[in-house]
């Protein structure tokens, strides 16, 4: 009888041990299973996955958040509003993020493709990465797209980033007509490009 009852402790530790490791874990990547690879508008998330913040979260069929944000160089900076008059596509990333490496050569070779039609602007989690990380991850996928430094991280929240990689798409007029979240596949992402230039 003793024997029954160690059994079932040392299998209630351990699944308490393996919820909480999990749950760290997610935190620390900043993604969120029942979201991730999900398309949904904004509007649907609460207020307990986000910090609270004064700005309420973007919705699909809103105008999207201003910005302004300098090149990984400083060489350079963007705002939503200089892509006005042209789609716009925001893929919000860090170089430690394995599904963000895994759909970087995809945004690229799209890029390539339709540069005369859209616009794509990489945003770097600057704040939870660093600048050189960042630098070493466009050279390896030789992104030739603007990518844009959110140093402070304001960026990521007036757009309530969670989990990474997170997706815009934004229409020439600057309203936000689609979210993607997670992972997203490269005949998907053509596909959402054409749909936006359409």
């Amino acid at each position: 009888m003793n024997k029954k009852w160690i059994l079932i402790f040392v299998v209630a530790a351990a699944v308490i041990f393996i919820t909480i490791y999990l749950n760290q874990y997610n935190d620390a990547l900043g993604s969120d299973d029942t979201n991730a690879g999900k398309d949904e508008s904004l509007s649907t998330q609460t207020s307990s996955s986000q910090p609270s913040k004064k700005e309420a979260a973007p919705q699909v069929t809103h105008p999207a958040p201003s910005f302004h944000l300098e090149t990984v160089d400083g060489a350079k900076s963007y705002s939503l509003e200089d892509a006005k008059g042209k789609p716009l596509i925001l893929n919000f990333w860090a170089s430690w993020c394995g599904p963000c490496q895994d759909e970087a050569s995809g945004f690229q070779g799209l890029y390539q493709k339709y540069k005369d039609d859209v616009q794509i602007y990489g945003i770097n989690l600057t704040q939870k990465d660093n600048v050189k990380a960042a630098k070493q991850f466009m050279k390896t996928y030789d992104l030739s797209f603007p990518v844009l430094m959110d140093k402070k991280g304001k960026v990521s929240e007036k757009y309530w980033i969670r989990p990474i990689p997170t997706t815009f798409f934004i229409d020439a007029d600057g309203t936000i007509v689609y979210v993607h979240k997670g992972y997203l596949k490269e005949q998907k992402l053509e596909r959402l490009i054409q749909q936006l230039i359409g």
